[in-house]
Protein backbone atom coordinates (compact mmCIF):
# COMPACT_ATOMS: atom_id res chain seq x y z
CA UNK A 1 0.00 0.00 0.00
CA UNK A 2 2.78 2.39 0.92
CA UNK A 3 4.70 1.77 -2.33
CA UNK A 4 1.60 2.65 -4.36
CA UNK A 5 0.58 5.62 -2.18
CA UNK A 6 -2.70 3.91 -1.28
CA UNK A 7 -4.03 4.53 2.21
CA UNK A 8 -6.79 1.90 2.17
CA UNK A 9 -8.06 -1.06 0.20
CA UNK A 10 -11.47 -2.67 0.08
CA UNK A 11 -11.77 -6.25 1.27
CA UNK A 12 -14.01 -8.21 -1.09
CA UNK A 13 -15.94 -11.43 -0.68
CA UNK A 14 -15.99 -14.16 -3.32
CA UNK A 15 -18.70 -12.25 -5.23
CA UNK A 16 -16.61 -9.08 -5.37
CA UNK A 17 -18.79 -7.22 -2.86
CA UNK A 18 -17.08 -5.00 -0.28
CA UNK A 19 -17.22 -6.56 3.17
CA UNK A 20 -14.57 -4.49 4.94
CA UNK A 21 -11.95 -1.83 4.50
CA UNK A 22 -8.29 -2.18 5.46
CA UNK A 23 -6.09 0.81 6.24
CA UNK A 24 -3.32 1.93 8.57
CA UNK A 25 -6.05 2.79 11.06
CA UNK A 26 -6.65 -0.94 11.46
CA UNK A 27 -3.10 -1.27 12.80
CA UNK A 28 -3.18 1.71 15.15
CA UNK A 29 -2.97 0.63 18.78
CA UNK A 30 -2.13 -2.99 17.98
CA UNK A 31 -0.38 -4.30 21.13
CA UNK A 32 3.01 -5.91 20.51
CA UNK A 33 1.72 -9.19 21.94
CA UNK A 34 -0.70 -9.31 19.00
CA UNK A 35 1.91 -8.76 16.25
CA UNK A 36 1.54 -12.45 15.41
CA UNK A 37 -1.90 -11.54 14.03
CA UNK A 38 -0.06 -10.14 10.99
CA UNK A 39 0.38 -13.75 9.88
CA UNK A 40 -3.38 -14.36 9.81
CA UNK A 41 -5.45 -14.14 6.62
CA UNK A 42 -6.87 -10.62 6.32
CA UNK A 43 -10.45 -11.62 7.12
CA UNK A 44 -9.32 -13.32 10.36
CA UNK A 45 -7.14 -10.33 11.28
CA UNK A 46 -10.10 -7.96 10.86
CA UNK A 47 -12.40 -10.27 12.84
CA UNK A 48 -9.95 -10.14 15.76
CA UNK A 49 -9.54 -6.36 15.57
CA UNK A 50 -13.28 -5.70 15.17
CA UNK A 51 -15.13 -8.58 16.87
CA UNK A 52 -18.47 -6.75 16.68
CA UNK A 53 -18.04 -6.31 12.93
CA UNK A 54 -16.92 -3.49 10.74
CA UNK A 55 -19.14 -2.41 7.88
CA UNK A 56 -17.48 0.01 5.45
CA UNK A 57 -19.46 2.92 4.11
CA UNK A 58 -20.63 2.71 0.53
CA UNK A 59 -22.36 5.11 -1.81
CA UNK A 60 -24.00 4.74 -5.17
CA UNK A 61 -22.31 6.22 -8.20
CA UNK A 62 -25.41 8.45 -8.43
CA UNK A 63 -25.25 9.84 -4.86
CA UNK A 64 -24.49 13.53 -4.47
CA UNK A 65 -21.41 14.82 -2.71
CA UNK A 66 -23.69 16.13 0.02
CA UNK A 67 -24.95 12.58 0.59
CA UNK A 68 -21.39 11.22 0.69
CA UNK A 69 -20.26 13.87 3.18
CA UNK A 70 -23.29 13.22 5.40
CA UNK A 71 -22.42 9.51 5.44
CA UNK A 72 -18.83 10.30 6.42
CA UNK A 73 -19.78 12.71 9.17
CA UNK A 74 -22.64 10.73 10.66
CA UNK A 75 -24.33 11.82 13.87
CA UNK A 76 -21.25 11.83 16.10
CA UNK A 77 -18.91 13.94 13.99
CA UNK A 78 -16.40 12.63 11.47
CA UNK A 79 -16.36 8.88 11.85
CA UNK A 80 -15.10 7.58 8.51
CA UNK A 81 -12.21 8.64 6.31
CA UNK A 82 -13.58 7.23 3.07
CA UNK A 83 -16.68 6.05 1.26
CA UNK A 84 -16.40 3.28 -1.31
CA UNK A 85 -18.39 3.96 -4.48
CA UNK A 86 -20.23 0.90 -5.76
CA UNK A 87 -22.20 0.18 -8.92
CA UNK A 88 -25.72 -1.22 -9.11
CA UNK A 89 -24.32 -4.73 -8.45
CA UNK A 90 -22.60 -3.51 -5.26
CA UNK A 91 -19.16 -3.93 -6.86
CA UNK A 92 -16.54 -1.28 -6.05
CA UNK A 93 -15.79 1.24 -8.78
CA UNK A 94 -14.04 3.95 -6.78
CA UNK A 95 -13.43 5.63 -3.47
CA UNK A 96 -13.95 9.13 -2.13
CA UNK A 97 -11.76 10.11 0.79
CA UNK A 98 -11.99 13.04 3.15
CA UNK A 99 -8.76 14.25 1.53
CA UNK A 100 -10.45 14.18 -1.90
CA UNK A 101 -13.30 16.31 -0.56
CA UNK A 102 -10.93 18.82 1.05
CA UNK A 103 -8.90 19.11 -2.18
CA UNK A 104 -12.09 19.67 -4.14
CA UNK A 105 -13.14 22.47 -1.79
CA UNK A 106 -9.67 24.01 -1.95
CA UNK A 107 -9.60 23.85 -5.74
CA UNK A 108 -13.05 25.42 -5.96
CA UNK A 109 -11.96 28.23 -3.66
CA UNK A 110 -8.83 28.87 -5.73
CA UNK A 111 -10.92 29.26 -8.88
CA UNK A 112 -13.15 31.91 -7.29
Amino acid sequence: MNDNLISAVPVLDSDGTIVASFSATCLRGLPSVEFGDFLLPLDKFLERRYPSGFQPLTASEHDTMECVIRKMVGKQGVSHHRVWVVNQNKKPIGVISMTDIMKSIRDTELKM
